[in-house]
């Protein structure tokens, strides 16, 4: 119900904003809209592990869940 308010209050913070959810819950798509309407860099945590270690899937598939857990 005070979404805009709360929105307008994080707009003026400089701490850093998390958004967590399921696979496929709209994450990175609702981090991209934020990002461009508070003027604050986005960055996907996916996107920078990726750049490290490869393909998720790939990875996953070659080293299971738990390996790629701790590396998250």
């Amino acid at each position: 119900p005070n979404f805009f308010t709360h929105l307008e209050l994080v707009s003026k913070s400089h701490k850093p904003i998390a958004i967590v959810g399921m696979r496929g819950s709209g994450k990175t798509n609702l981090a991209k809209r934020l990002s461009k309407v508070l003027h604050l860099p986005q960055i996907d945590t996916d996107q920078v592990i990726e750049e490290r270690i490869g393909t998720l899937d790939i990875y996953v598939e070659q080293n299971g869940w738990p390996a790629f857990r701790e590396i998250e």
